[in-house]
């Protein structure tokens, strides 16, 4: 048999390039040429009537029907990115499609784009020799010509405004900054100040559901700062430096940089002046390492095992080779390092590792590379990948070097991938050695962003730049784990972007850029994403089910000694009368009412003349109802009503109404010494006033036309101009607020409003409430994940310290404690009806104790009970001397107990009201 002489192309074209001329999948320049050669070559015209033949044998088969399996194979390899190219193709490039629904494109060459499915339907046509002789593609074929496969999935991401925390708006400004934690991209920290033209005080707020909602941390009282940075630990959440500048002495007209640690997410700080320069640090184990400038300026790698006071130099092998520590990273697996070094005098990047103790130092064999970036395994090994490009000559056209390099310190393995191509900037496409690129504007700045969990390579290509080189339009890229193609995901809502893991994927962050490589100072709204996306929602995750824990719980009570009431020295002539001991606000009307934040301060009014009440008297205490000052304010006739501020014990609402008592008052005076002097308060005419609280110049109230037994329902709102004008504050809370609570030491608002109901036994409705958290001043709420309860009781907060909060169903025999975060609810012992009746839970004192009410059997009056802090077993403290119990605390934490009668209800046959401290 002689052997067959085949005939090559001169050009050589290659089926790939010849079936995709055949589908029309070229630049119309490309396929001009390629048209005029193959009419007079002879190899291609061998391959051309080769795809015709095989073209009619396929459409000749007869099938039945269509096997739709074959189908959804080709769509399901389209789809997972297994596209083929050519080994040599004609161009030397490929184009990606801009698949993102990109309002603002990049500048791109003029060739045309190859979408994926033409790609794709060439290829199948290239090899239909050896794949396609299959019984059923030719049905398939025609099937496919009414059904083409869709568009492989485009790296897509679904980009949201976050809310802002702090009464912020919708945009930090000047002078915030925003740091993510880079372990866990749904926390993030926020630093405000004031600027350096007008200082102001220091606030910090901390996110762990990505912006969803921020709670305010404990800070340094400052008030005249600026210029703040939080840095963030690598591998600690809890762990951050906040560096500021300000002027700590009120007279001080010279600055002061400073730099604070905590090591407890915020609740303390320590002043650490040695993390000024830091640039990046990582807690482990106890150890802190850090890089900190060292002799000369050049940075060193350093170590403290004492939270930051004292630094140990850790890097002397590196440093005795005459390189300088840029970077490190730290494995959580195993503690070791990862160190970025680069010549004293020079820019070529190595890579140490070592222990935690530095002693066992060695040098990564590793290819040329830039910047890395890196994911730790859990294997205690390092993935790594670094993009590189440089022009390769200065010769134009340029040639450029243009490539990610990835490996493993496992394996040792390196692999080669295309870079972002770059074109000139008249368009024209520059030779470099990317086969598989996406073309971008020679004019723009690549940088790379992460290497994410997925495997993907990320990076950020930024076209347009402001005045001081920030960006301020950019697209971000993926290369995918194994592929050589790079994916377009649009542009990115804000200039910059960071990118951090989390335990479903990982978060992307886009906000302004202050520099080119991170985020500081910053001014503009904040958008995040999920990766990799596209999800709806995409962020936040569903709100938590709160954790319930239960504990053995045992509902007999055990007796002990009853408490010692004493009849106080009321005022001559003071009558009390009603007071509502469900209400947590502690607020009484035409009688007597206790500061809510000191037991030993309370208010009484009296109306002398019952009959028209022609006169009206108040007095003051400050030393728990031992003596009383008078000092009723002129022209005060009616019947009385007493509100006191909830965070200020000196300031008093005394409303008065000119109709009958318990009606709404015509006007109010307010006075803020504690009784001293008083002022009419006209935007409170003819409206009632149950609740109020004040932070700064801040006032909220509960203020509207509702009886004062509160039958209607009345917004909160608030003042900023000494309750001159007001203005309504829970419009974001779905249901009517019922009460509210205020963190004097940070201004943050706790709310409940009442929710659906739930069926009870026979069809009895038991209520429900839902509790809500605002930071700043009620522009923004978030809902407390919370068990049923309708009965909410709130600890005073003390300073850095959250809410302690309790829900109580005597309906259901429950009750829960925890704190504002709302994720971890705690069972305590229950009083039920084994062994009481109706119990009632009505204050969370000082000491964390519990205390409670409940009717005694045959008798006129109330049998109190009390659970302290940590205890499983509940304690009788004998009976109330009257109706009812307020409850204050005290600075000596103990807190007083005050019992009074109920309106004309009354134990006591004088009436008088008694004082006890728990």
């Amino acid at each position: 048999m002689s052997q067959q002489t085949t005939p090559t192309c001169a050009l050589g074209l290659t089926s790939a390039d010849l079936s995709a001329w055949r589908d029309e999948a070229l630049a119309p320049d490309e396929t001009t040429r390629i048209g005029a050669h193959s009419e007079g070559c002879p190899a291609c015209q061998q391959r051309l009537e080769g795809f015709e033949a095989i073209a009619a044998m396929l459409q000749a088969q007869q099938v039945p029907a269509p096997d739709e399996r074959l189908w959804q194979a080709v769509l399901a390899a389209l789809s997972t990115g297994q596209r083929t190219t050519s080994d040599d193709s004609i161009t030397g490039e490929t184009h990606v499609s801009d698949e993102s629904d990109d309002r603002n494109p990049i500048h791109q060459p003029s060739t045309a784009p190859r979408s994926w499915r033409r790609r794709a339907l060439g290829t199948l046509a290239a090899v239909a020799a050896i794949a396609l002789v299959v019984v059923g593609f030719g049905r398939v074929f025609q099937f496919g010509a009414q059904n083409r496969p869709p568009h492989a999935q485009a790296f897509s991401l679904t980009w949201r405004q976050i809310m802002l925390p702090g009464g912020m708006g919708a945009t930090l400004d000047a002078s915030a900054s925003l740091s993510v934690f880079p372990a866990d991209g749904s926390i993030a920290w926020i630093c405000q100040s004031g600027t350096e033209a007008a200082p102001g005080p220091l606030r910090i707020w901390r996110t762990t559901d990505a912006g969803t909602t921020w709670r305010s941390v404990g800070t340094l009282q400052l008030t005249r700062a600026f210029d703040c940075q939080i840095q963030l630990d690598q591998m600690n959440s809890g762990v951050a430096v906040l560096d500021l500048k300000a002027y700590v002495h009120p007279n001080e007209n010279q600055a002061t940089s400073a730099s604070f640690a905590t090591f407890d997410g915020g609740t303390h700080w320590q002043d650490n002046p040695a993390t000024l320069s830091m640039t990046g640090f990582a807690t482990l184990n106890g150890a802190t390492y850090a890089i900190l400038p060292g002799d000369k300026g050049v940075n060193r790698l350093v170590v403290s095992n004492d939270e930051m006071k004292t630094w140990s130099v850790f890097d002397d092998v590196i440093h005795n080779k005459h390189l300088r520590t840029m970077k490190f990273w730290l494995h959580p697996v195993t503690g070791a390092l990862l160190v970025e070094a680069f010549p004293v005098d020079g820019a070529i990047v190595s890579l140490w590792t070592t222990d935690d103790s530095g002693r066992d130092w060695q040098q990564l064999t590793t290819p040329l590379l830039a910047e890395p970036i890196l994911n730790p395994t859990a294997d205690g090994s390092w993935d790594i990948c670094s993009m590189f490009f440089a022009p390769e000559s200065e010769q134009q056209p340029r040639v450029y070097t243009n490539r990610v390099t990835c490996g493993s310190t496992k394996t040792g393995n390196w692999t080669t991938r295309p870079g972002l191509s770059i074109a000139s900037a008249v368009g024209t496409p520059t030779p470099s050695d990317c086969a598989g690129c996406v073309q971008v504007d020679a004019n723009g700045q690549t940088y790379q962003l992460a290497l994410a969990t997925d495997g993907a390579v990320l990076a950020m290509y930024s076209y347009h730049f402001t005045k001081l080189g920030l960006p301020t339009w950019s697209d971000i890229y993926r290369l995918p784990a194994g592929s050589t193609q790079w994916q377009k995901g649009g542009k990115l809502p804000e200039g910059a972007a960071f990118y951090a893991p989390r335990p479903d994927g990982g978060i992307l962050w886009s906000m302004p850029a202050t520099a080119p490589e991170g985020l500081g100072n910053l001014a503009g709204p904040v958008y995040i994403a999920s990766y990799p996306g596209p999800a709806a929602p995409p962020l936040p995750t569903p709100p938590p089910t709160p954790t319930l824990t239960p504990l053995p719980l045992r509902y007999d009570v055990d007796r002990a000694r009853p408490l010692a009431w004493q009849p106080t020295s009321m005022p001559n002539g003071f009558q009390a009368s009603q007071v509502d001991p469900r209400e947590p606000a502690i607020t009484t009307a035409d009688a007597l009412a206790v500061a809510p934040s000191d037991g030993h301060t309370a208010y009484a009014c009296q109306n002398p003349d019952q009959a028209g009440a022609t006169q009206t008297l108040f007095w003051s205490s400050h030393d728990g109802g031992s003596t009383w000052t008078p000092g009723t304010p002129p022209g005060a006739v009616g019947w009385c009503a007493l509100i006191v501020d909830q965070t200020n014990p000196n300031d008093v609402l005394l409303g008065i109404s000119t109709g009958a008592p318990h009606s709404t008052p015509d006007f109010y005076y307010r006075s803020v010494d504690g009784g001293g002097a008083w002022q009419r308060v006209r935007s409170l005419d003819k409206t009632t006033v149950t609740q109020f609280a004040s932070y700064g110049t801040t006032v909220y109230a509960f203020r509207g036309p509702a009886d004062f037994a509160g039958s209607q329902t009345m917004p909160l709102q608030a003042s900023n101009d000494g309750m001159a004008t007001w203005r309504t504050v829970d419009s974001a809370i779905q249901r009517q607020v019922s009460v509210f609570w205020l963190n004097p030491y940070n201004g943050e608002l706790l709310a409940s409003s009442s929710i659906v109901s739930t069926q009870g036994v026979e069809g009895m409705p038991i209520p429900s409430a839902s509790i809500w958290r605002s930071d700043d001043g009620g522009a923004h709420w978030s809902k407390l994940p919370t068990p049923m309860g309708y009965t909410i009781l709130v600890q005073t907060p003390q300073p850095n310290s959250p809410w302690n909060i309790c829900l109580g169903d005597d309906w259901a025999g429950t009750l829960y404690c925890g704190d504002a975060s709302g994720q971890q609810w705690t069972a305590r012992p229950a009083l039920s009806a084994k062994t009481i009746f109706d119990p009632l839970y009505t204050a969370l004192t000082s000491d964390g104790s519990i205390l409670a009410l409940s009717a005694i059997p045959n008798a006129n009056g109330y049998q109190l009970y009390r659970l302290p802090s940590g205890a499983n077993r509940w304690l009788d403290i004998g009976p109330l001397p009257e109706m009812t119990l307020l409850y204050g605390p005290v600075t000596d934490g103990k807190g007083i107990l005050w019992s009074t009668p109920e309106n004309t209800a009354t134990i006591d046959t004088q009436g008088r009201v008694f004082a006890a401290a728990p």
